[in-house]
């Protein structure tokens, strides 16, 4: 039986279970710098509005915490034994903490840092659809669209639900590669 399952209160939880957690939130502590770094860095560089390297920015989400989940299952005691549903929750609570950490910062930095974030996204999507061919009637009406999702809140949020969802997603797939079930 598992013995995270059977508590409601994380006051309740077994040893294992906070170990879990607190590994968890220091791995999605230093994801979330990770992620801010490698935010800067693109933005800096001057390729924020490309969306290949939108994409790539899952790879240190990706490895970091999945670099953590297995090295956490390597130092528990005495076994070394992670579940499935320990791995996901590992993983899980890793991409929640990273997502604040790096939603938040997004937040300052499109907010008052680069204040011309979005206009320069809007602009970057004009081009990118121009090149593709469409008419300018569509583009104007792609735009106008796109206006009504890109306040800083808005984009926060969403991203938020989509690191989630990643988070989900990548929880499963790591959860079931790292698990060691006693045998």
């Amino acid at each position: 039986m598992n013995d995270l399952i059977d508590h409601i209160s994380p006051f309740d939880l077994p040893m294992k279970s906070k170990k879990i957690v607190g590994s968890a939130v220091n791995a999605g502590f230093i994801t979330g710098l990770a992620m801010i770094a490698y935010t800067l860095i693109v933005n800096i560089s001057g390729f924020q509005y490309e969306q290949g390297i939108q994409w790539l920015g899952l790879l240190p989400l990706i490895c970091i915490s999945t670099y953590f989940a297995m090295k956490f299952r390597q130092s528990t005691e005495p076994s070394g034994y992670l579940t499935f549903g320990q791995g996901f929750k590992y993983i899980l609570y890793c991409i929640v903490v990273s997502s604040i950490i790096s939603t938040l910062f997004f937040f300052i930095y499109i907010s008052f840092i680069d204040t011309e974030y979005v206009s320069g996204l809007l602009e970057a999507t004009k081009e990118r659809l121009a090149k593709k061919g469409m008419e300018p009637e569509q583009i104007s009406a792609s735009i106008e669209m796109m206006k009504k999702f890109t306040s800083p809140i808005k984009m926060c949020l969403m991203g938020l639900i989509s690191s989630f969802l990643t988070g989900a997603i990548l929880g499963l797939i790591v959860g079931a590669i790292i698990r060691k079930e006693p045998k």
